[in-house]
């Protein structure tokens, strides 16, 4: 587990900094070295094949994938309609039928608690 101490605090916050930087800083990265291909520079904005690859990688992902998926989960969903009374019932006598004991059920749902211990609140708030 994550402790609440200040140093972790501040080395998950760095983490979390760290990653959300990648896409931004492959993002200057192309845009930096496509000028200097451009304009034919006189300092070159050169690194290794692999790095050039990783961030282009990056910058099409954020671009075509990312962005564009962001976009799309801003729409409101779709819910489908919510079944009659009859249909639930149905629903639900189908899943009880299913187990073959359900004493044995709940105390293993309510990790081993006797039939004393589970009360009719716990069995409502398992139910919804």
């Amino acid at each position: 587990m994550i402790g609440t101490s200040l140093l972790e605090y501040i080395f998950i916050r760095a983490c979390i900094i760290g990653l959300q930087s990648v896409a931004p800083l492959s993002i200057i990265y192309c845009s930096a070295w496509v000028v200097s291909q451009v304009m034919n520079s006189l300092v070159p904005i050169e690194a290794p094949l692999p790095f050039r690859v990783w961030t282009l990688a990056e910058v099409v992902f954020y671009i075509f994938v990312n962005f564009i998926y962001r976009q799309k989960l801003q729409y409101e969903a779709v819910h489908p309609a919510a079944p009659s009374r009859n249909e639930r019932k149905k629903l639900f006598e189908l899943c009880n039928s299913n187990i073959p004991d359900p004493e044995a059920y709940f105390k293993k749902w309510f990790l081993g608690a006797t039939t004393d211990e589970i009360k009719r609140d716990n069995i409502k708030e398992f139910f919804l």
